[in-house]
């Protein structure tokens, strides 16, 4: 046997080795993830091992072409010209699979299986079945156990693209096949053990606001998605402005500026926290509220925000009690019909919400 043959094989193995080595390496990742998000992969795994078929054939045909390129078998003579053609086959398929290998590794596998989750989830949805909710819940589950540097951020944002396709059409979207999706964003933000940072609750407002945006129609079949929309978005608003950057907090506030129940809760919440700063802010917000209408009417707005002036009414701080004095002082004749049935009309609702301490506060603001 020639001693090019020889050459070739100890080549050969020496790739092969390095190959090994390589792909090893890339299991990495996948590895060091927790055991529970393990599962969850291995059942959506098609994508990686599509991508590691690939690399697998790809170096398979640089192995044959490198034992042909430096052989020289007596019975099967290589023109000098199929070995150049070989030599330029085998840099092709080596450089091919060390693009698709750094693919890869660029790409971690719960990336790879979230895109992959999102495009089944938006298959059956064209068809005409909805969204799954097995399939559904393994995403979310990625997201609630995930890091919040990345991993949560992925879900998000995989989470947020499906919502766009979702919506992009009526029919099939009705304004009811978000519900599940909006529900779990409490869920992967708000995990004790794994919270969600700032930058996953930037990314999940932005998430919000498009799907309130496209669902706030009169032309579609139920508001489900808006009003679970808006519970959602209650929720990471309060959770935001008591653990958040004032960044954030002020994005959640913003999103939240035409809904009065939303800016009371921020603002109690925050009181109640120690937060005046942030308090004062949700206060505002309703104040601006109130400003947009001719008066101040019988109405959830007007009851919101005389329920946030009456905490900073029973504040011990003489500055803040002023806020509320100043304000309820200023604008008793824009209340209509009067100053104190509009008191009355705020104890009552937030007495049906069981906001005791609420109505206990409302209750020692002046009488008239």
């Amino acid at each position: 046997m020639p001693q090019q043959f020889y050459e070739a094989t100890a080549g050969t193995f020496l790739l092969v080795v390095v190959t090994l080595f390589l792909l090893d390496f890339g299991v990495l990742p996948f590895t060091a993830t927790a055991e529970n998000l393990r599962i969850i992969i291995q059942k959506h795994r098609i994508r990686l091992l599509r991508l590691f078929g690939f690399i697998a054939f790809f170096l398979f045909l640089s192995c044959i072409w490198f034992i042909l390129y430096l052989s020289d078998f007596p019975y099967m003579p290589l023109p000098e010209r199929a070995r150049m053609l070989g030599g330029i086959i085998i840099i092709i398929d080596l450089l091919l699979s060390i693009i698709l290998w750094l693919i890869y590794m660029n790409k971690p596998p719960i990336r790879w299986v979230s895109t992959s989750i999102r495009k089944s989830l938006l298959s059956q949805f064209s068809r005409g079945k909805g969204l799954k909710s097995t399939l559904l819940k393994d995403l979310v589950y990625i997201g609630i156990c995930g890091d919040g540097d990345h991993e949560k951020h992925y879900i998000i944002e995989q989470l947020g693209k499906l919502a766009e396709s979702v919506q992009k059409d009526k029919p099939p979207y009705k304004g009811d096949n978000l519900v599940l999706v909006l529900r779990s964003f409490d869920r992967i933000l708000t995990n004790p053990m794994k919270p969600g940072n700032d930058l996953n609750y930037s990314a999940a407002a932005g998430v919000i606001r498009n799907i309130l945006e496209k669902s706030n129609d009169s032309t579609l079949a139920t508001a489900a998605d808006y009003n679970t929309g808006l519970e959602t978005l209650r929720r990471l608003a309060v959770e935001a402005s008591l653990t958040m950057s004032s960044e954030t907090f002020n994005k959640y506030l913003e999103l939240a500026a035409s809904h009065s129940n939303i800016l009371f809760d921020i603002g109690a919440a925050t009181y109640a926290a120690g937060r005046f700063d942030r308090s004062r802010k949700a206060l505002s917000k309703l104040e601006a509220l109130a400003a947009r209408a001719p008066g101040l009417d019988l109405n959830e707005n007007t009851a919101n925000l005389l329920g946030l002036l009456a905490y900073f009414d029973a504040s011990p701080s003489q500055s803040m009690k002023e806020v509320a004095e100043s304000y309820i002082a200023s604008n008793k004749l824009n209340f209509r019909p009067s100053y104190k049935e509009c008191r009355q009309f705020a104890i009552d609702y937030h007495l049906d919400l069981l906001h005791y301490d609420t109505v206990d506060k409302i209750s020692a603001l002046p009488a008239s």
